[in-house]
């Protein structure tokens, strides 16, 4: 599995000031290459953190435990997993949390959804 780290720009999706970022972790599982056969189909599994929660929360790793990272759990099964800060919390874009609305967080994680689904179809994720 391997991971790495990318934003989104989401403002123009909501009624905030300035720029906007939401920060997701992509996890990238191991598939096969094998060009003799038809690849499955990939599977992607988008994880949305509440309560204040960032996106580490589905990559937890305790010593001395093991099998507390959902990431590993599904990229293990051929998933592409990807966890997102949603805004106000993490690294996404910190606005003033008076304004953050549900609606915000609503409008705002369905532009990454979007955003992050159209660079896996690209092949640019």
């Amino acid at each position: 599995m391997s991971m790495k780290t990318v934003t989104v720009d989401v403002s123009t999706s909501v009624d905030l000031p300035g720029p906007l970022q939401i920060a997701a972790s992509v996890f990238l599982p191991q598939r096969s290459t094998d060009p003799a056969g038809p690849a499955d189909p990939l599977i992607v599994v988008f994880a949305l953190p509440g309560g204040g929660y960032s996106r580490g929360y589905f990559d937890i790793h305790a010593p001395g435990h093991s099998g507390y990272s959902q990431a590993e759990h599904d990229t293990a099964r051929g998933f592409l997993f990807i966890s997102c800060d949603h805004l106000g919390v993490g690294d996404s874009s910190l606005p003033d949390p008076a304004r953050i609305t549900v609606e915000v967080l609503a409008d705002s994680y369905a532009a990454a959804v979007r955003e992050l689904l159209q660079r896996v179809r690209s092949g640019t994720l």
